[in-house]
């Protein structure tokens, strides 16, 4: 009896982690920046989703990273995503030019998107296959140790290291990081 309990409770567990998973067809965030509107971006490419906030100091240091991979990976769609209702269009707008985030930008009012995701920081990043399937989830690198602390030296590049693989046809071997960051409200 103890066993088929044991069995049960590592299904529930398993079954927990797997309900974030895919983003929901039936999402229609308002735009914030850029020119296309949700439903058009629902295509078929490889996507990674920044969960943004404009006052949180790491979603500012981290900008030129997001820049960068965007400038590495021109064939991923990187998409800035901003939950709740804290922030207008402007401050949002003033943030994206201030430090250079040239990407389409929605709000999620409602935490419709973060909640599928299970997005709980900003900066969080996920990214999902063709089909909206997360393929990595988490911090974009291991710079942030905490708020406040930071290493001297970049030595994992989780987000980067997903991409690379996921483009060459390898396995994503690091799938999900805890990222570091400002919460979610």
């Amino acid at each position: 009896m103890n066993r088929l309990l044991f069995i049960f409770a590592l299904i529930a567990i398993f079954s927990c982690n797997t309900e974030h998973n895919k983003v929901p067809n039936d999402l229609d965030l308002p735009i914030i920046s850029g020119e296309e509107a949700w439903q058009d971006i629902a295509n078929n490419k490889v996507k990674v989703y920044y969960f943004l906030s404009p006052e949180c100091p790491l979603c500012q240091n981290y900008a030129v990273a997001m820049r960068e991979l965007k400038n590495e990976f021109p064939q991923i769609e990187f998409i800035g995503i901003v939950p709740g209702k804290e922030y207008n269009s402007e401050e949002v707008r003033k943030y994206l030019i201030r430090f250079g985030l040239e990407f389409n930008t929605y709000f999620d009012p409602d935490f419709e998107l973060s909640n599928a995701l299970g997005a709980e920081i900003t900066p969080e990043a996920f990214l999902l296959d063709q089909n909206g399937k997360v393929l990595y989830s988490g911090a974009i690198d291991n710079w942030a140790i905490s708020l406040g602390q930071k290493r001297t030296l970049i030595t994992e590049r989780y987000l980067e290291d997903a991409i690379a693989a996921r483009l060459e046809n390898r396995e994503i071997k690091i799938k999900s990081t805890s990222a570091v960051g400002c919460f979610i409200q």
